[in-house]
C-alpha cells in the first residue's frame, strides 16, 4: 500500500442494528411481566474496523448475526422491571464483544402509554 492510500490508525466505523424485535417479560408489576411483550431495540456500535477494511474478513469485525443472537438470548431469558435495566443489560453484552469501542442503545416499549406509539430509553456505554 503506498502512502497516498494509507488508512488512518485506528479507523473507527459504526455498525447499526435497528428495530430488533424481542419478546421480553418486562414491567413494574407481576401481572405485566406475566406474558412476554415485544420490545424494540436499536443498537449502534462504534467499532475498530482498521483490520477489517484491509482483510475483508468477518473475524476482523463485529458479526451482526452474533450481536442479534446474543441480545435475543439475553433479553428473552430474563425478566426486567424497567426498560432502563433492559437497555443497560444489552449495552453491557455488546460492549464485551471484540472490536467494540462504545455502544449506544435505544430500547422501546411499544404500547407503554395509551395514545403514545413508543416510550424509549437511550444510553451510551
Amino acid at each position: 500500500m503506498d502512502r497516498s492510500s494509507r488508512l488512518p490508525e485506528p479507523l473507527y466505523g459504526r455498525i447499526r442494528i435497528e428495530g430488533l424485535r424481542v419478546p421480553c417479560r418486562i414491567g413494574t408489576s407481576a401481572e405485566e411481566r406475566n406474558l412476554p411483550q415485544d420490545v424494540l431495540i436499536d443498537i449502534d456500535l462504534e467499532v475498530d474496523i482498521s483490520t477489517a477494511v484491509r482483510s475483508d474478513r468477518l473475524s476482523d469485525t463485529v458479526d451482526y448475526r452474533e450481536v442479534r443472537d446474543r441480545v435475543i438470548a439475553a433479553v428473552r431469558d430474563r425478566e426486567f422491571n424497567l426498560v432502563e435495566a433492559l437497555a443497560y443489560h444489552v449495552a453491557r453484552i455488546c460492549r464485551t464483544m471484540p472490536h467494540v469501542r462504545s455502544v449506544h442503545i435505544a430500547a422501546f416499549k411499544p404500547g407503554a402509554l395509551t395514545g403514545v406509539s413508543k416510550c424509549a430509553i437511550e444510553l451510551t456505554l
